[in-house]
């Protein structure tokens, strides 16, 4: 008998899927088809696997699920009575291809005994990625029941042994079978381990290997480790060097531009753009191909005896124009190898020398013309240069009087000006419209108009002094104009000297060490001379309050919101002037030290009114810190605190307060406005 088995294949619409309308054919195929499988035998197609993929005919007497979970495996709904045969019978038919049949199989079925057959056969030309078998369900003969009591004994027993002797038989052709299987999967098991073994053996030979491998490439992967360190390391030393070259480049600004052996441009710094009129696409021409601003016409023949003799060529060259000045260097390019690489041409530009050089030969000629006596003098006094008019006045020719002391013209009684002058040079005090007396090579006195400047470098240091007398003898009215100042002179002089003698005494007391007593006393005595330049400036009348607290702030300076003034710009008397720069001094100092102006964010207020009724009116500065670092203990110890105190007290009649609040330091100083003005002091504004 056929079975109409259909399986379902990949891609096939499922029936759901057909339309809802059925045809009259397809309806009667439909019928048809359930007429067959009422008396088709029952039969299941399974895969390798065991897995029911179709049901025909009725196996709900041999199928039967079991409790748990939903499973369509062949042995996991079929009657445990059929599995030991079924499943033997499905291995062989799946291993042989062929058609099996178990015959005379027994079914337990509602109490009675149903003799059936099994037949497994595999589907032919089936997918060889997907094996499929058949299994149909036969019926040979109804259940029987069981056997009855009153049955002879002897047909019982008969039918008792048949059927043992037929399990018996069925139980030998399984075992046989099973043994079969058995030797082949001991066979396959064998070979599948003696592969085993091999690919072990490969694995572990593959696993030597490797770590030999691993080992290589740890070793390589160190090695390029310290190859890459080097090279980063020779990266950045080339990068550092590059950015090296390029900010001296820059930074120096001197025009250069690097020529090959044919006057080939190879690069060029920006300054140069400002004489060739260059731009980046200009690199590789011939610089002989650029317009020029110079006004010169050799380059070409100087580059070839620079390659030629390898010895720097020097000249100075102006523009066309002659707006600018250059010193032009040309120099050989070797590169690190010593190898010559073509020539750098440099130009300095000197324009600026230049027209100092013609202002000082204007000068020169106005010093050699002058009617007055210019002279110059060294830091110890002695005359260094002698015009003209210093001949005419004091008769000296400049042989004679060149290496000379300047106190050559000084009458016995004054030669003590020499120190005095020097003394105000070294404190950086110029001395104008002075009048004193000198004496002449013959002898006579004569009144002359002094004027002093000093002259230092960039370091501050003294180098030289500019004197320039006028001869006013025959001015009656300056002799006693020249004794009062001459007298004054001498009074501040004591002044001062005095007033350092306080200093000293003072800083003496509130310093530990010597080197603490010499940097707070240089300080003091560099405040103290600031003041008495604005003090000479205003003949010793007095100075500004502002004037003053700018001046010892000026080193201090950032922003535009670092120092902040408010109060009448008030003109103090000179005593005064002296203390309030002293104290000035003192808390820039501090301040840029340990408060505010250390750093960049803090800034410092000053400001200053006056108090009280107008007989007894007095005057109050505060100095207010923001934005600094809280002052600790080692910050309170560095301010000059019982230095400020004592000078108020003592100069000034009044007081000074100061505290440390968490935004800077805070001080107050207050002084009757009497002692801060004087009584000659003029109008504040």
């Amino acid at each position: 008998m056929e079975l109409s088995l259909e399986v379902p294949r990949a891609g096939q619409a499922s029936p759901r899927a057909r339309p809802a309308t059925l045809t009259a054919q397809e309806a009667a195929t439909r019928r048809a088809q359930r007429v067959i499988d009422a008396y088709a035998p029952a039969a299941v197609l399974v895969d390798e696997h065991y897995e029911i993929l179709h049901f025909s005919g009725r196996t709900g007497r041999y199928l039967q699920p079991s409790p748990g979970a939903a499973s369509l495996n062949l042995f996991n709904v079929v009657d445990p009575g059929l599995r030991p045969d079924l499943r033997a019978a499905i291995s062989r038919a799946m291993s042989n291809g062929k058609r099996i049949v178990r015959e005379n199989l027994r079914l337990a079925v509602d109490g009675g005994t149903l003799l059936m057959n099994i037949v497994v056969e595999p589907l032919p030309g089936a997918d060889s990625e997907q094996r499929l078998c058949v299994v149909v369900f036969q019926e040979v003969a109804p259940a029987k029941p069981g056997p009855q009591r009153g049955k002879a004994p002897e047909s019982a027993q008969d039918e008792i042994i048949q059927h043992l002797e037929a399990e018996l038989i069925s139980t030998r052709e399984r075992l046989q079978g099973t043994i079969e299987e058995l030797e082949t999967s001991n066979e396959e098991m064998k070979s599948s381990n003696e592969e085993f073994q091999s690919v072990t053996e490969e694995l572990q030979s593959s696993n030597e290997e490797l770590e030999t491998s691993k080992e290589e490439l740890q070793s390589i992967n160190e090695e390029l480790e310290t190859v890459n360190a080097e090279l980063n390391s020779k990266v950045e030393s080339l990068d550092r060097a590059l950015s090296d070259q390029r900010n001296l480049l820059e930074n120096t600004e001197i025009a250069t531009i690097f020529l090959d052996g044919k006057l080939r441009i190879k690069s060029f710094t920006s300054p140069i753009t400002e004489i060739f009129r260059l731009i980046e696409s200009d690199l590789g021409r011939p610089v002989t191909d650029i317009s020029t601003r110079l006004a010169y016409e050799h380059l070409a023949r100087d580059v070839g005896r620079v390659l030629r003799t390898l010895s720097r060529v020097e000249h100075e060259v102006t523009t066309i124009d002659g707006s600018a000045s250059y010193i032009m260097r040309i120099l050989p390019y070797r590169t690190v190898a010593n190898v010559i690489d073509g020539v750098v041409v440099t130009f300095l530009d000197i324009t600026e020398r230049k027209r100092h050089e013609e202002a000082l030969a204007r000068l020169a000629a106005i010093v050699a013309n002058s009617a007055d006596a210019i002279i110059a003098l060294k830091p110890d006094g002695s005359i260094t240069s002698w015009n003209a008019g210093a001949a005419r006045i004091y008769g000296f020719t400049a042989e004679e009087a060149i290496g000379r002391p300047f106190s050559l013209t000084m009458p016995p009684e004054n030669e003590h000006e020499l120190r005095q002058i020097l003394e105000r040079l070294r404190r950086s005090t110029p001395v104008s419209a002075f009048e004193t007396g000198r004496i002449t090579k013959d002898g006579r006195r004569i009144h002359v108009s002094y004027t002093s400047t000093p002259v230092r470098n960039q370091a501050g240091k003294l180098l030289a002094a500019a004197v320039i007398e006028r001869d006013i003898t025959r001015r009656k009215q300056a002799d006693e104009q020249q004794k009062m100042l001459l007298a004054e002179l001498n009074h501040r002089v004591k002044n001062a000297l005095a007033t350092v003698l306080s200093i000293a005494s003072r800083t003496r007391k509130v310093t530990d060490s010597l080197d603490e007593y010499y940097r707070a006393f240089e300080g003091r005595l560099r405040a103290l001379a600031s003041t008495h330049d604005l003090l000479a400036k205003n003949i010793w009348a007095g100075a500004y309050l502002r004037q003053i607290l700018l001046a010892e702030l000026e080193p201090y300076k950032g922003g535009k919101e670092t120092i902040l003034i408010s109060g009448r710009n008030l003109f103090v008397s000179s005593r005064a002037a002296v203390v309030f720069g002293m104290i000035f001094h003192e808390l820039a100092t501090n301040a840029a030290k340990y408060g505010a102006l250390s750093d960049t964010g803090g800034n410092v207020q000053v400001r200053w009114n006056m108090d009280g009724d107008k007989d007894a009116e007095s005057f109050v500065l505060e100095w207010q810190e923001r934005g600094g670092p809280a002052a600790g203990a080692a910050g309170k110890q560095g301010f000059g605190i019982k230095f400020i105190e004592r000078s108020v007290a003592y100069e000034l009649q009044g007081s000074a307060e100061l505290r440390f609040d968490p935004g800077g330091l805070h001080a107050t100083i207050r002084a009757p406005l009497t002692e801060v003005m004087g009584e000659a002091g003029a109008p504040d504004s």
